[in-house]
């Protein structure tokens, strides 16, 4: 829920208030909306700077987990990896023409700055630190 949109090329975005984020986290622990080790994660993983040490460090502190998103990051940095799955038998025969062409977009909408290098080194870094990452 905190994202800034800083490295998008539409600018900054409205992010919640980390007590309205505070309160949603709590609601959804109450009504049993997350993992049964009943520990929090984060989803898509930030490429628009190297990770920090600190990152790293509160992972392992907070006992997170990460799902990384590669293909949506990509999809953001306009890379096109879609082609592939979009061609593969399996996909022609079970999803239709526009889910199949949906596989081949991407969005292009992240500053030319990003690099899905960051994503893939901080994503490294925390397996080797024992973080749970989610595929």
């Amino acid at each position: 829920m905190q994202e800034s949109g800083e490295h998008l090329t539409f600018g900054s975005l409205n992010a919640p208030t980390l007590g309205l984020q505070a309160e949603v986290v709590k609601s959804a622990h109450k009504h049993g909306l997350v993992l049964n080790a009943q520990v929090d994660g984060l989803a898509h993983q930030f490429y628009d700077k190297p990770h920090t040490k600190e990152l790293i460090d509160t992972y392992k502190k907070r006992n997170a987990f990460v799902i990384p998103t590669f293909t949506a990051i990509n999809s953001m940095m306009g890379v096109r990896i879609g082609e592939e799955f979009a061609q593969d038998p399996r996909a022609v025969k079970d999803l239709s023409e526009s889910t199949l062409s949906c596989l081949c977009d991407q969005m292009s909408i992240a500053l030319p700055s990003c690099n899905i290098q960051y994503a893939y080194d901080c994503i490294r870094a925390l397996k080797s630190e024992g973080i749970d990452i989610v595929w």
